[in-house]
């Protein structure tokens, strides 16, 4: 069984886990499998993904995802802890 096909099944934790792990690597396997499991109702995953992919390079990005992306972090901020301010703030700098 591959890493993608496992995601679904596993718990939050787990999830928060792997992207902290894929984090800094910069390849096309890694931001898909980031992009997999960013898609979540669980907040705590979001930043997760969104820390992870501060290191990614957005050049060539389809823009959709950015803007998708961009909305749900507009809606986190309000109300964010400082650390999790910082860390979305940043990720928004990037672009």
């Amino acid at each position: 069984m591959n890493l993608t096909a496992m995601i679904p099944n596993e718990t939050n934790r787990w999830k928060k886990r792997l992207v902290e792990c894929l984090g800094g690597t910069d390849t096309s396997y890694e931001l898909r499998i980031i992009l997999d499991i960013i898609d979540t109702p669980d907040d705590d995953v979001f930043v997760a993904c969104i820390d992870s992919l501060r290191g990614f390079d957005w050049d060539g990005m389809d823009s959709s995802i950015m803007e998708s992306l961009k909305k749900k972090i507009d809606k986190l901020l309000v109300g964010a802890s400082l650390p999790v301010k910082n860390v979305l703030e940043n990720f928004l700098e990037k672009d």
